[in-house]
């Protein structure tokens, strides 16, 4: 998982919740608001062998961050405690900070990263960054371009049945880059020899597919990821399927 809050968990966890504010916000259908409110989830990847994983979210309330009252939200892991603190303004919900686990305070991003924007309707679209979830490969940021493509979807999950569902479509492509390596021996001339490597190892790309379910959240999301090697054309790919397994308001 790494040190950091990876976006598969974010996408499966971040849009479950809404934030706490004094005044309610116009998305609070799909954002719930209110600390005590718990989302359980099961995280079942692709492949033989592989075990499914449990993850849960909780709002634990308003929370003064760099300079701004968000939600706190604790996730649950393998384990580890993470937290995410989102905001909203009149154009959607963000990510304002992350504290993965054994960070000592949060990090707050640079600039409004929105997971969501509104209005939620056919055919919009924003642009954002993301990083990988489940590959093992370097930190990178990923943009991202997330597409509305549908309002009417029924989705089944082990939470029960939840009808006309906003889906989210999200595709992203990033190169993995090499850092520059130097060779400390000497040549026969006694001159330090550097050795430059080409700095591009592959391509990294991101596909995800989420469901809303009014006054849930998340109640389900896919997550593929691909590694693709400059060199060799050999290729690693991750496939995390995430299900709402139970909830309380």
């Amino acid at each position: 998982m790494g040190a950091r809050v990876v976006r598969g968990i974010t996408i499966a966890i971040a849009l479950a919740a809404a934030l706490a504010c004094t005044s309610k916000p116009a998305n609070d259908a799909w954002f719930p608001l209110g600390a005590g409110r718990t989302w359980s989830y099961t995280l079942t990847p692709d492949g033989e062998g592989m075990a499914p994983r449990k993850l849960t979210v909780a709002v634990v309330g308003p929370e003064e961050v760099g300079g701004a009252t968000v939600a706190r939200e604790r996730i649950e892991v393998d384990g580890q405690e993470h937290f995410l603190f989102v905001g909203a303004d009149e154009k959607g919900v963000y990510r304002h900070a992350t504290q993965s686990a054994g960070e000592a305070v949060p990090s707050v991003e640079g600039k409004r990263d929105y997971f969501l924007t509104l209005p939620l309707e056919v055919g919009r679209s924003w642009k954002s960054e993301a990083g990988p979830s489940f590959l093992e490969v370097a930190d990178l940021h990923v943009p991202i371009e997330s597409t509305v493509v549908s309002t009417t979807d029924t989705v089944r999950t082990p939470a029960g049945e939840f009808a006309n569902c906003v889906k989210v479509h999200v595709t992203g492509t990033a190169e993995v880059r090499n850092e520059f390596l130097e060779d400390d021996e000497d040549d026969e001339e006694g001159a330090a020899e550097e050795v430059t490597f080409d700095p591009v190892s592959g391509t990294f790309t991101i596909d995800e597919e989420t469901w809303y379910a009014k006054d849930v959240g998340v109640v389900k999301s896919v997550v593929t990821e691909t590694f693709k090697l400059k060199s060799g054309g050999s290729e690693d790919r991750a496939r995390v399927t995430t299900e709402l397994q139970a909830f309380t308001r």
